[in-house]
Formats: C-alpha cells, structure tokens, sequence
C-alpha cells in the first residue's frame, strides 16, 4: 500500500493547485526507485470526490512535464472528458476494447501540448461486461508502446466493480478521498476493496480540504 498524500485544497489559485499537483506528480515519479508506473488509474470512494479533476488536472502536469501523456474516460457510465475536452463521444475506450483496430482513430489530439485523449466511446455491452481483464491488458499494453504516461479516469470504487478491474490492471492507482463528506468507515471500505484486487495502491489524494487561516 503506498503512503504518499497530496493535499488539494479547496479555493487554491492556480499557482499554488499547480503547485499541488506538481508535489503529486513528483510523489509518483520520484517515489518508485526510478520506476514510476505508466498506467495510472484515478478513482475515488465516492461519485463526486473529485476523481474526474484529479485525472485531468495530472495529465496535464505530467504533459507539461514535456513527458507525453494519454488521458483515458474510463467511467462508460458517467463520461465527462470528451466535454470537458469538446470531442465526440466515440470512438473511445468502448470501442477500442470491443474492436482494437479502432486505435488510432480513438485516440484525439488535444489543444494541450503533448496530451490526447481517449474518450469513454459507446457501446451495447453494460461496462462490467465489457471491462474484462483481458481486453484491458491488451489494450494497456499497446498504449504503453505509444505513451510513456497513461492517467485513465475512472468511476467510484465502491460503487461500480469495474473501478477494480481498472485499479488491478493499471500499474498504480490513486484514491481520491474528499475532506468532507466521506465517513471513515467508506474510506477504509474503498481500501479494503482495492487490496482484496491485489490493486498496487500508490497513495490518496485528499481534495478540496479547506484552506487553514
């Protein structure tokens, strides 16, 4: 289980979130003997944490980096990056693991240097379903041909089980824990349910904490 935690205050201006997330970003590159992980999957214990944020707000530290980083919409059930980024829907991840030729067109060039995007994409298969191990490992390894970073955004882990088949696949994944409104009890369920996945937790990410005086 990883140690590492990142504050993201609530209120922050853009120098000091910039700031916080360049501490994360250092967290994981530096905190792995010089092999930090490639694929990493952001989930949170509830919907609402800030997952989805925390995702994008780090892809785009690490392409600022001058390291070239892929942004994946892993939630199929609550999509948001191809708005947040104004692309279409498809094709996305659905697509890509229900057809893997459709690689290159899933993958969409950002306005952010050295940052794409795959969308979450559409399909007829319920996301459990079409999540499998087996397709994401395929796919993963393909992508970390391409890209040296990979940050997928996914759903909240104690509420849809394929957030554990993402965090079991990736290399690492981050726990967005919010610093209100998440009971002690929820946190440590979220935990539980990483571990028993064999899921190589590389630390929490408390958002919005409120500033101190």
């Amino acid at each position: 289980m990883g140690t590492a935690l990142t504050e993201l205050q609530a209120g922050h201006t853009y120098p000091a979130l910039a700031e916080a997330y360049g501490r994360l970003l250092a967290n994981l590159l530096l905190g792995h003997n010089g092999h930090p992980p490639g694929v990493v999957a952001v989930t949170s214990v509830e919907e609402g944490d800030g997952a989805t944020t925390t995702a994008v707000n780090l892809a785009k530290t690490i392409a600022s980096s001058g390291a070239r980083c892929l942004l994946v919409d892993g939630n199929l059930r609550r999509p948001e990056l191809h708005r947040l980024f104004d692309v279409d829907p498809r094709p996305g991840l659905a697509d890509l693991l229900a057809d893997p030729t459709t690689m290159g067109y899933a993958i969409r060039i950002t306005s952010v240097e050295n940052l794409d995007l795959v969308a979450a994409g559409e399909s007829a298969w319920p996301p459990q379903r079409l999540i499998d191990p087996r397709h994401l490992q395929r796919c993963f390894a393909e992508l970390r041909q391409r890209y040296p970073y990979v940050v997928i955004d996914t759903p909240a882990v104690r509420r849809y089980p394929e957030a554990l088949t993402f965090a079991r696949t990736a290399d690492g994944v981050l726990l967005v824990i919010p610093g209100h409104g998440s009971s002690r009890q929820a946190q440590r369920e979220a935990y539980m349910l990483l571990e028993r996945v064999d899921a190589n937790v590389l630390g929490a990410v408390l958002n919005r904490v409120p500033q101190r005086p």
